[in-house]
């Protein structure tokens, strides 16, 4: 679900990426930066985000994650100028996501202790179902009100259900045999 939601957002970012262009009225390379921008952040931020999830626990650091990433999508909704984008989507949205996704590859190493690979392959394909997803359902939802708006705020609400409910996950219970 993490993958799904998570590079779903970053790799479907043509869809908003057009909008921007027609209410910014920038250029394509200044608004190009806001996506850049975000995915520099999620993959940039792995160390970090790998250390707060060492001290503070996978589950916490994904609930934080969702939380973030949420709060960027809303505010982002409300940009008047590209600058803004920046700030309230590019730098929370590319961090929560790297908490929530670096949190998630933890989590399935935790649940699984055979077929970890397979496992781990299962989850990765959200990344492509994700995309494939929002490519699929957005463009519909845009016509309902204005895009910009109403893709960022669907967003938000799927960020925040689908990392809460995640940090929410118990910790696996093992057998005596695994113990």
């Amino acid at each position: 679900m993490r993958c799904l939601g998570r590079l779903g957002v970053s790799y479907a970012q043509g869809l908003l990426f057009a909008e921007w262009l027609d209410v910014f009225g920038e250029s394509r390379a200044k608004t190009a930066s806001v996506g850049t921008l975000s995915t520099a952040v999620m993959e940039g931020s792995g160390v970090i985000t790998g250390m707060l999830i060492a001290r503070f626990g996978e589950r916490k650091c994904c609930a934080v994650g969702g939380l973030l990433a949420t709060c960027g999508l809303l505010l982002s909704s409300f940009a008047t100028q590209l600058w803004h984008l920046h700030f309230a989507y590019s730098l929370p949205v590319g961090f929560g996501h790297s908490l929530s996704i670096f949190s998630g590859v933890v989590l399935m190493n935790r649940w699984f202790s055979s077929h970890k690979a397979l496992a781990s392959g299962i989850g990765r394909t959200g990344a492509g179902a994700g995309t494939l997803c929002f490519g699929l359902f957005m463009p519909g939802l845009m016509g309902l009100m204005p895009p910009t708006i109403c893709c960022v705020r669907s967003q938000s609400v799927r960020d925040f259900v689908t990392e809460i409910s995640g940090g929410a996950t118990p910790a696996p219970v093992r057998c005596g045999s695994e113990l």
